[in-house]
């Protein structure tokens, strides 16, 4: 396993989450937040590892972008939109809820 530097603005992976670090304390706790929720908390500093390498210039995401198929397109294009039309003014969590339920995908 290669050496992964802790540092306040780095990006790592705390368990299967992608994270910036915010700060190493004295006591060693190092503050996290979470990039997909927001959410600031301490992590374990072993349990801290490095992103996924960029593969041929592209991160991994981009690579998928990158050969999507015409379906794979009209499916994100599908999602886009569902979640375009959510409307603060509404039952946030019950439209969310509707949406991933549509698209059989988690609610996050």
């Amino acid at each position: 396993m290669g050496r992964f530097q802790v540092m306040a603005q780095a990006l790592a992976v705390a368990g299967d989450r992608l994270v910036v670090i915010v700060s190493v304390e004295p006591d060693g706790a190092v503050m996290v937040r979470d990039l997909a929720n927001g959410r600031v908390h301490a992590a374990n500093p072993s349990e801290l590892s490095a992103p996924p390498k960029i593969l041929h210039g592209h991160a991994a995401g981009e690579m998928g972008i990158a050969s999507a198929t015409e379906s794979q397109w009209t499916l994100a294009q599908r999602r886009k939109e569902a979640i375009c039309k959510i409307d603060d003014s509404q039952n946030v969590s019950r439209q969310i809820a509707a949406i991933a339920a549509e698209f059989g995908v988690s609610l996050r």
